[in-house]
C-alpha cells in the first residue's frame, strides 16, 4: 500500500477505478491530503471501469451529505468527477492543463 501511495503522491491526476477497500483507502487520503493542502486541488477521477457508472453513487451521495453539513468544503465535491466514459477523463484533463 505505501508504495502504491507514493505514486499518488507523483500523480498530477489520481484516477481511481473500481475497487474494494484499498481503493477507499486511497481516495480517502487523496481528499484529506488535498483539504489539508498536502496536494493541490486536482480533479479526482472515479472511474467505473464496469460500464454501468452507478459504482461510484454511494460515495458521491456521503461526501455530499458531508458538504451540506458542514463536515467537508464543498470545493472536495466539485474537484470529484464519477465517469465510465475515457473521453470524459481525458477531456478534464486537457481543460485542466489547458490543452486544446
Amino acid at each position: 500500500r505505501h508504495s502504491r501511495q507514493k505514486w499518488f503522491e507523483i500523480a498530477s491526476f489520481p484516477i481511481f477505478n473500481v475497487g474494494g477497500l484499498g481503493s477507499l483507502e486511497e481516495l480517502g487520503i487523496t481528499l484529506c491530503n488535498m483539504k489539508l493542502s498536502i496536494l493541490e486541488p486536482i480533479p479526482v477521477i472515479l472511474f467505473d471501469t464496469e460500464g454501468d457508472g452507478r459504482f461510484w453513487d454511494g460515495i458521491q451521495s456521503q461526501i455530499a451529505e458531508m458538504v451540506r453539513k458542514g463536515r467537508a468544503p464543498a470545493w472536495i465535491a466539485d474537484n470529484i468527477v464519477a465517469t465510465d466514459d475515457p473521453e470524459t477523463v481525458i477531456r478534464i484533463y486537457r481543460e485542466r492543463l489547458q490543452l486544446f
